[in-house]
């Protein structure tokens, strides 16, 4: 009797799993917490409660320690303020096309506000945000 059949099973069941992909994080809101006090831009993150914020990561096995976010949104009577606290080793520097490349991985971003429309968020207005 030959072993060698039974030493091919493992490698043939890792084959017919097909590829196996990264975990990318899933979000499906930002919750806007009523501000605290005046925020101002300035740098300083004291005056925001983390406690709404989002994690974001395209590959969270590989990459939540250097290319990653976490998102916080408040508003006031006069403004909607975004905080986007990123993870990225190389900070204000993305050489990649945003075709197929890095050009997403760090520290820029790209977001939607729909507003109005109510529970249809199609019958709503959208603004598209890219920021570099």
């Amino acid at each position: 009797m030959t072993r060698r059949p039974l030493a091919l099973l493992p490698t043939l069941a890792v084959l017919a799993c097909g590829p196996l992909f990264a975990t990318e994080t899933e979000n499906f809101g930002l919750r806007v917490l009523p501000a605290g006090g005046p925020i101002t831009v300035d740098g300083d993150i004291g005056e925001w409660d983390p406690s709404g914020g989002i994690f974001g990561c395209g590959d969270v096995e590989n990459q939540c320690d250097k290319f990653s976010f976490w998102a916080h949104a408040a508003y006031d009577a006069d403004n909607l303020h975004l905080l986007i606290r990123f993870v990225d080793p190389t900070p204000l520097n993305n050489p990649g096309k945003t075709e197929g490349d890095y050009g997403f991985a760090g520290d820029s971003l790209q977001f939607r506000i729909i507003t109005g429309g109510g529970a249809d968020v199609n019958q709503g207005r959208a603004s598209h945000w890219t920021c570099w």
